[in-house]
């Protein structure tokens, strides 16, 4: 079956979602987690892409980003992600082919909507799986950038304070959301589903394989009318 085309959105939001081929764990050291970190800041510092991350947590077979695209596309951001990891895994474990699984799974969300839920459900990871018993000591998740705990800067964390609130009671309360999701995750699992690329409610927002679609469909037309008209 031939795979369906990536939606692909400019000035928009995303949930980013990929994992190990076979479920593998693919961040097996500190430093794996950090060599990914750096790579993840290394997309705008030193390729210059013009997103914004908002939100992410790594684990070690997987990792959830919420990201923010302007001009660079979404599969060119996350494609070069994932060779330059890719590229360091194998050389460093003296391994050949795959380590992620397949296509980086992704979906257009409205922020407004989606932002404090997802990042809940993201931030939650961790503990849920065992990592941390506190999800803002985290070292490999947004969480603690956003409480100002890490010294990591690599979302856009004025942006996310807008969703959650920037005083010091907003910050715990958000924190103590967090913690009520860890055990929310098996039932929230469902609502996070890749299943559907676009979950917006903004129907004025810009999608290129939509204005591709409408385009044939005029391009169409067009050479029906020519054929009729030269018969």
């Amino acid at each position: 079956m031939p795979r369906v085309a990536r939606v692909a959105v400019n000035n928009a939001f995303y949930h980013v979602f990929h994992k190990g081929n076979d479920n593998q764990a693919v961040f097996l050291e500190e430093s794996d987690f950090e060599k990914f970190l750096a790579k993840l800041n290394d997309l705008k510092e030193i390729r210059g892409f013009d997103h914004s991350i908002y939100c992410y947590s790594i684990l070690p077979s997987q990792f959830h980003l919420l990201i923010y695209v302007r001009k660079t596309p979404l599969a060119k951001i996350i494609t070069s992600l994932l060779t330059s990891y890719s590229m360091y895994w194998n050389k460093k474990y003296k391994k050949k082919g795959s380590v992620f699984q397949g296509r980086f799974r992704s979906k257009v969300v409205d922020p407004k909507e989606y932002f404090l839920r997802s990042s809940r459900y993201i931030h939650a990871q961790p503990s849920y799986f065992g990592l941390s018993t506190d999800p803002s000591l985290y070292p490999y998740s947004s969480l603690g950038e956003i409480m100002g705990i890490s010294h990591l800067k690599l979302i856009d964390k004025k942006q996310a304070l807008k969703y959650i609130g920037d005083s010091p009671w907003a910050l715990e309360e958000y924190k103590k959301s967090v913690v009520e999701t860890i055990d929310q995750i098996p039932k929230l699992k469902n609502k996070f589903t890749f299943a559907h690329q676009i979950e917006v409610k903004d129907k004025n927002i810009e999608i290129e394989s939509i204005k591709q679609k409408e385009k044939m469909k005029v391009k169409t037309k067009v050479q029906g009318f020519l054929k009729r008209y030269f018969k």
